[in-house]
């Protein structure tokens, strides 16, 4: 899986020369694909034959929106069922002798671009319904509540009540801050692993993605499946991992932090399996009396026919903030996005051709419907060009679902216009600054504490808090006398602190708790042990001596 999430990036960063048929998934609308995995069985039994051997597949092209699965036949005849509340295919052999045994399932697969349509704004945050709460807990390797990455959560998520924005927020800082190692091949790291490192592949990405989402009560999962490379020499497809955020009143979309695909996927992305966990089980076998060893897992897909003609959602315009400038001076290519269409829709924009750039040049854009947004790239025009000439540069714009816009440079000797990377750099701070968020906690505090207890017996006062805001509070006080304790309440948190308190001497105790602003008081009544309670203590002594 991820040498082939290599490859693929590879795709989308480098122009390849081959005599094969290549194409750009992203621009691709529609496909249809004969899809076929396979594997084989070693067996050696104990005595003459091995009585019997089932093996259930989980892994296998799924029905969604975006895909459809026809003639899907498997070698041997399998059944479909359900196994430890998943769909797979039952396998079965029966008195095997010593040998290798194949299986394959083949399908033909319809799949055309998962774009979800969000027509409206889903606010954040928001209830999560009981059957959904699975994909918003951590898990071994998917540490949400982790301290540094709930802060990293709600650094990004502060100010946001956009709940589609948000996950495109947390989906573009993973791809913008993983870098992709090959080194990180032969394992699936933890999500605390790669917030540290800031390396992986797309186990990685993803996981990271999930972790962060989780951590601020967004719920995420984990998907494997296949997507397309069109390197020489190697299968057009091999297996890759993305993630999918769940949203109120709209249900599961996609989200590919390796590939910067944020609510929508190409339809290269064909789903054999999600999963609450990452690394979620593909096969499983059960057999009796004798070895057994398998081949991993391995796929094929081919194409049939395709369609390149994606819809022209978004209309563009370009600018330059100075057409025509001296040798030597920085300058500004802006471009409008508008997004014409009545959803959310994720573009990403580049130069193809213009002088050097400073910075990153892709720029991932999330407009909401019927939005328009100005972004800009910072360009430099050579300083050491002949001063005999004029010089005309052709600034080439791109976009996904827009048409491609163009624009003329003119490097004057003579010009007086000229503009430093600073002031140019402070008219693009200036441009984004608008969209920065901020936001407010919103705590709530719940108390919870026995109005009566038992003299020399540990009684547990509950503070419970709860953030329903969209900032976190990083240094909640909670004090119960002198107790004190500074807390992390992140966006969409919910935190017990609890402290243990006893008294040796029968009487009303009152206790001060302050948290936050407020001071309560409280009065709890400590009573003497009951002749029961003394005489079981006293039978524990005795039986702890002997």
């Amino acid at each position: 899986m991820k040498q082939a999430t290599l490859l693929l990036l590879l795709l989308l960063l480098l122009a390849q020369a081959s005599a094969l048929e290549t194409f750009d998934p992203r621009s691709t609308s529609y496909m249809e694909a004969q899809y076929s995995e396979f594997g084989n069985i070693t067996i050696m039994p104990n005595n003459d034959v091995l009585p019997y051997l089932k093996l259930n597949l989980f892994s296998f092209p799924r029905e969604t929106e975006a895909l459809r699965v026809y003639d899907l036949e498997t070698a041997p005849n399998s059944a479909l069922i359900e196994k430890d509340g998943e769909p797979a295919y039952l396998f079965e052999w029966k008195n095997l002798q010593k040998g290798t045994y194949k299986y394959e399932l083949n399908a033909f697969v319809k799949s055309s671009q998962f774009f979800p349509k969000v027509n409206k704004k889903v606010e954040f945050p928001f209830a999560v319904p009981d059957e959904i709460k699975q994909y918003t807990v951590p898990t071994k390797k998917t540490e949400s509540d982790d301290l540094e990455i709930k802060e990293t959560a709600n650094k990004i998520a502060a100010g946001e009540t956009d709940a589609y924005r948000l996950a495109f927020k947390l989906a573009d800082w993973v791809h913008g801050q993983v870098t992709y190692d090959i080194a990180y091949w032969q394992d699936v790291y933890s999500a605390k692993e790669v917030l540290e490192s800031k390396r992986g592949v797309c186990d990685e990405y993803s996981n990271l993605f999930i972790a962060l989402a989780r951590s601020v009560g967004l719920p995420a999962r984990y998907v494997v499946g296949s997507v397309y490379t069109n390197l020489p020499d190697v299968n057009d497809f091999q297996y890759h991992a993305w993630a999918e955020v769940w949203l109120p009143d709209v249900g599961w979309i996609p989200f590919d932090p390796t590939f910067a695909e944020y609510g929508w996927v190409d339809p290269t992305h064909i789903t054999v399996r999600n999963s609450q966990i990452v690394e979620p089980t593909s096969i499983t076998y059960q057999w009796q009396k004798g070895d057994v060893s398998a081949s991993s897992l391995d796929s094929e897909i081919k194409i049939i026919s395709k369609e390149q003609d994606l819809p022209q959602y978004v209309n563009s315009e370009i600018w330059l903030q100075e057409e025509k400038v001296a040798f030597g001076s920085y300058n500004i290519l802006w471009m409008q996005l508008e997004n014409a269409q009545d959803f959310y829709i994720h573009t990403a924009a580049w130069l193809a051709k213009a002088p050097a750039i400073e910075g990153e040049n892709q720029r991932d854009v999330l407009l909401a419907p019927k939005e328009k947004k100005t972004i800009g790239w910072i360009i430099n025009v050579p300083a050491d060009l002949d001063g005999k000439y004029f010089y005309t540069y052709v600034l080439e714009a791109e976009a996904l679902f827009s048409k491609n816009q163009s624009a003329k440079l003119e490097a004057n000797p003579k010009s007086t216009a000229y503009l430093s990377k600073a002031e140019a750099e402070k008219k693009i701070t200036e441009s984004e600054s608008a969209e920065r968020l901020h936001g407010t906690p919103e705590i709530s505090v719940e108390i919870a504490y026995p109005q009566q207890a038992f003299v020399q017996t540990p009684a547990i006062f509950s503070v419970r808090i709860k953030n329903s805001g969209t900032a976190p509070d990083e240094r909640f006080n909670v004090c119960l006398n002198s107790k004190c304790k500074n807390l992390y309440i992140g966006i969409n948190d919910y935190v017990e602190q609890n402290f243990t308190i006893m008294e040796n001497t029968a009487g009303a105790y009152k206790y001060r708790i302050k948290y936050g602003g407020s001071i309560e008081e409280i009065e709890i009544l400590f009573k003497p042990k009951t002749f029961l309670m003394l005489l079981r203590e006293f039978l524990a002594k005795i039986l702890n001596l002997n």
